[in-house]
């Protein structure tokens, strides 16, 4: 049996069903919203001018009136905003970020078990250099899982949104990703192939040779190749500013922000570095016309990047405990 209550900003008498109480209705005659069964609001002077406004004659007594109960209009419940994005697709995402997570994970042991096996590798004796081989594949396969990792974690966040242009930038940073990392191996090959052929044709002394300074088409492809490589972490860190705000996690997103800015400066200083590489005269040289010391400037690289893996890693931590709570959450009010 419905409730019948009165609108707090009109004399209209409404129904309201049992189950909307203590939500938010609209009144269909003054399209106030308020809610249902709360106390009225304080008397404004602007909602007093409107109450008045709208109050019967004087003479007519409504409260005396017999009620037909059939000619009170039902309240009318003010929708929801509906929050972007469906639990399963959400899901996805966090499969997603926790695999680009795990690969992180996987680039940084590879690192360490690189560094132990070159200082193994550079101790001396068979037995070293074996143990520093050994090491030295444990860490390259830590790269392949990084790189596996990476792009199908990236493919399970397209499932993201579309709201703030999170998918959009979630298919861009998985191009980008497939391209970078693609490049990269093939100005590997090709260089690998021109430096063959160098070096057939200057056994033989026959047939045109580059030029000994000529860089060649594989260090060009491989350069394009670390450009769209670093374009591709910007992308990703601006998909997951978006995902945060389509999670409406303020507090996120403006913590990935200040991430963003220094990726744009780590990006700023290696496409200064493959520019100055590709120029031919080397990055030591320039860094010396400018009066900058290569130890200090490679110092100073370095520690920015030591920060941001660091950083990079604890949002996406927090992306994945918001993920998860709001999985839960969206879950729990079905």
């Amino acid at each position: 049996m419905p409730d019948i209550v009165q609108c707090p900003y009109c004399p209209r008498k409404l129904q309201v069903p049992v189950e909307v109480l203590g939500q938010q209705v609209q009144c269909p005659s003054c399209g106030q919203n308020f809610t249902a069964g709360a106390a009225p609001p304080p008397l404004t002077p602007a909602l007093r001018e409107h109450v008045t406004a709208t109050e019967p004659p004087i003479g007519a007594r409504p409260e005396t009136l017999p009620i037909n109960v059939e000619d009170i209009p039902f309240v009318e419940r003010v929708p929801e905003e509906q929050e972007p994005g469906d639990v399963e697709d959400w899901r996805k995402v966090r499969i997603g970020v926790s695999l680009v997570y795990y690969g992180l994970a996987a680039l940084l042991l590879a690192f360490i078990v690189l560094v132990v096996g070159g200082g193994c590798a550079g101790a001396g004796g068979r037995d070293a250099r074996l143990l520093g081989a050994l090491v030295g594949m444990v860490g390259l396969l830590g790269l392949v899982a990084n790189f596996a990792l990476n792009l199908v974690g990236q493919v399970f966040c397209l499932w993201a949104p579309p709201e703030h242009s999170a998918r959009s930038l979630a298919i861009i940073a998985l191009v980008l990703a497939v391209a970078g990392p693609g490049l990269t191996v093939t100005g590997g090959f090709v260089t690998l192939i021109e430096l063959v052929s160098r070096t057939s044709r200057a056994m033989q002394a026959t047939g045109p040779m580059l030029p000994p300074d000529s860089p060649g088409v594989g260090p060009l492809l491989s350069n394009i190749g670390n450009v769209l490589s670093i374009f591709q972490m910007l992308a990703f860190l601006s998909f997951m500013r978006a995902a945060a705000l389509c999670l409406r996690d303020g507090e996120l997103a403006l913590s990935v922000q200040p991430l963003l800015a220094l990726a744009g400066v780590l990006a700023a200083i290696f496409i200064g570095i493959l520019f100055l590489s590709a120029t031919g005269g080397g990055v030591g040289k320039a860094l010396d016309k400018l009066g900058i010391p290569l130890l200090g400037f490679i110092g100073i690289a370095a520690l920015l990047s030591v920060i941001y893996v660091i950083w990079y890693g604890r949002v996406l931590a927090q992306m994945r405990s918001a993920l998860g709570s709001h999985i839960l959450r969206r879950a729990g009010e079905r």
